[in-house]
């Protein structure tokens, strides 16, 4: 039997504890929400039936970027190449993939895909797929882009495509070599 209220535990993470005389804590912590050491209730910052919940030092409703299924002590974060804004997610279903021509780390859109480079749907970088000869990108590229004709490009990584050399021909799109190589008009 305790005798002194020092030899009581606090509640511990992804659990809370309710009400007073407790031997264990009441439940675990509800999806959506986080419950660190010492939470009271299920939903930590949250009062009622109220949707403007705060986080504070025993939990709090889960962030944008992340997930908190039942029980969490602390938001997971989306895996690099997903992002989400919703506030309260429950699961890792509720990430979507990063939109085509940008990069997310850690549930989090960081930018538009660097110049030279592309970003398909699910970037975790902003360099990850250099563009190839033949082709460019531009900041935010979602996909490699066939230089046009008239233009060629014989590196890699390029941000956009050369003119073709005076008094010679690049007749055909996505030329990947110096047109010097080619006849003359």
């Amino acid at each position: 039997e305790l005798r002194l209220q020092s030899e009581c535990h606090s509640c511990t993470g992804g659990k809370y504890c309710a009400g007073y005389a407790l031997t264990e804590p009441t439940d675990d912590c509800s999806a959506g929400f986080y419950c660190t050491t010492g939470a009271s209730q299920s939903t930590p910052g949250c009062e009622g039936q109220s949707t403007q919940c705060d986080s504070g030092i025993n939990g709090g409703i889960c962030p944008a970027g992340s997930y908190c299924p039942k029980g969490s002590v602390t938001p997971i974060p989306c895996n690099d190449g997903q992002w989400s804004t919703i506030l309260g997610a429950k699961e890792p279903g509720n990430c979507l993939p990063c939109p085509p021509g940008e990069f997310c780390l850690q549930g989090v859109r960081q930018g538009l895909c660097a110049e030279g480079y592309y970003c398909p749907i699910g970037s975790a970088s902003s360099e990850n797929f250099t563009c190839s000869t033949g082709q460019f990108c531009p900041k935010g590229s979602p996909n490699q882009q066939d230089c046009p004709p008239g233009t060629y490009q014989d590196s890699t990584g390029a941000a956009n495509c050369k003119g073709c050399t005076s008094g010679f021909t690049c007749p055909f799109a996505a030329i990947d070599v110096d047109p010097e190589n080619y006849s003359s008009s």
